[in-house]
């Protein structure tokens, strides 16, 4: 049984050891960012796990705190000091799934969704629809689980990160749990991605020149985000287990989930 005490003693430790993990993954590029300058990051991989770990705000709060070291070391991704916002986001949205706040995280998804689905003037809807359909998807596997028990999102259900019970059940809730999250950043990317044309390309090329190279780059982007995503979700998945599978030997619970 873990005391008060204890448990803010390891939530510290915790803290410290995985803002430092984020900000030495933050160095390893994985995907470039086309329209922009810079690359997407490993910690892009890592964000959900935190959240699966950690909880949503503990996750979030680690993953800005690695991101506040990166700028500290003039780190600086493809959105400047706050490059770190979609993994720390991500991250929030796996603690959401995790403790089964599944109403905060259906509102959240949708309302973001539309933000950047219809941003003005540069949102896919208005210059290329079909960009959003895994988004379309992840939207429709993260409401029709609540029609089930099952799914490991139902108000009944409690997940158990225990390798030993219903491993195929766990493995299940994780899988949707990363891909949805992963989505769910990479609308938040989106979304800063859709303000930085908004500010800096208008400026700089003209609203026609802008949109038109928005239109390209959904265009352009509109499988390869899905292989990305697809990259991502198999790596994620057995760091996840590990983790997990330690956190339970260990017996350490640092999340809101009762």
């Amino acid at each position: 049984m873990q005391t008060q005490n204890h448990v803010k003693t390891i939530r510290v430790a915790i803290t410290a050891i995985f803002s430092s993990l984020y900000t030495i993954l933050s160095f390893l590029g994985v995907f470039p960012v086309v329209g922009l300058e810079g690359f997407i990051s490993a910690g892009a991989i890592i964000g959900p796990i935190f959240g699966l770990i950690l909880g949503a705000n503990l996750g979030f709060l680690t993953i800005a705190i690695g991101g506040l070291i990166n700028s500290f070391l003039g780190i600086q991704g493809p959105f400047g000091p706050l490059s770190f916002l979609p993994h720390a986001s991500s991250a929030f949205f796996a603690g959401l799934l995790k403790e089964r706040k599944k109403w905060f995280a259906i509102s959240s998804y949708i309302l973001f969704f539309i933000i950047f689905a219809f941003y003005p003037d540069f949102g896919p809807i208005w210059l290329y629809p079909p960009f959003i359909w895994l988004h379309l998807i992840a939207l429709a596997i993260l409401i029709l689980p609540l029609q089930s028990r099952e799914s490991g999102f139902g108000d009944k259900m409690k997940v158990n990160f225990n390798p030993n019970v219903a491993s195929s059940k766990v493995f299940y809730t994780i899988l949707l749990i990363l891909f949805i999250s992963l989505m769910f950043g990479h609308i938040i990317g989106n979304i800063m991605f859709e303000t930085v044309f908004l500010l800096v390309k208008i400026p700089e090329f003209g609203m026609d020149n802008a949109v038109n190279s928005m239109r390209a780059s959904w265009q352009m982007l509109t499988f390869q985000y899905a292989i990305e995503r697809l990259i991502m979700l198999i790596i994620a998945i057995p760091i996840s287990l590990s983790f997990l599978a330690a956190f339970n030997y260990l017996q350490i619970n640092l999340s809101d989930q009762n």
